[in-house]
């Protein structure tokens, strides 16, 4: 049933499959580390072994602890980002951090009025390169961020957003040689 729903999607848009890579008519299986069967995605035993094998607390300390690691756990699982795909509307936009010793970008894309971070790109500055001037931090970082979200500079329009003069300095052909 699902075979007929995708072999049409894969002619229109004229996709081939490799067939080293597919297998048909399987109950299921492990794909990235995860059981895939007819009911669904389940977990991978051999993942989870630990918490399976975890022995149940026999002590007001060890409930205690265990009390707290979930507290701990819930906070990090509540602050944890949503993850967002980019889609074919609107325009994403590139944010370029430069703190003393680090360059940093943020790939954002604006839906409903609400900027929503996709991807981001963080470099610390060693030796040479935390002596570049301003100017030269933010043209590097602009090279760091395209090389890393290269994939999505080639595949939508991104504006790129910097509180500096970067495409003046780099239209000059003197220093943007010396860049």
């Amino acid at each position: 049933m699902d075979l007929e729903e995708t072999f049409p999607v894969l002619r229109n848009y004229q996709l081939k499959l490799n067939l080293r890579k597919c297998a048909f008519g399987v109950q299921g299986g492990r794909f990235l580390g995860f059981i895939v069967t007819q009911r669904g995605i389940e977990a991978n035993p051999l993942k989870i072994k630990a918490i399976l094998d975890m022995k149940a607390p026999t002590c007001v300390n060890e409930v205690q602890r265990l009390k707290r690691r979930i507290a701990a756990l819930s906070r990090f699982i509540s602050k944890a980002a949503e993850k967002v795909y980019l889609s074919s509307r609107g325009t994403p936009s590139t944010y370029i951090s430069q703190p003393p010793q680090v360059v940093s970008s943020v790939l954002i894309h604006e839906e409903g009025g609400k900027q929503i971070p996709i991807y981001y790109v963080s470099k610390v500055l060693n030796g040479v390169d935390g002596r570049y001037t301003p100017i030269k931090k933010m043209a590097l970082s602009l090279v760091i961020t395209a090389r890393q979200l290269r994939p999505y500079f080639l595949a939508h329009p991104i504006r790129v957003e910097v509180n500096m003069p970067l495409k003046q300095t780099l239209e000059k052909l003197d220093t943007s040689v010396d860049l």
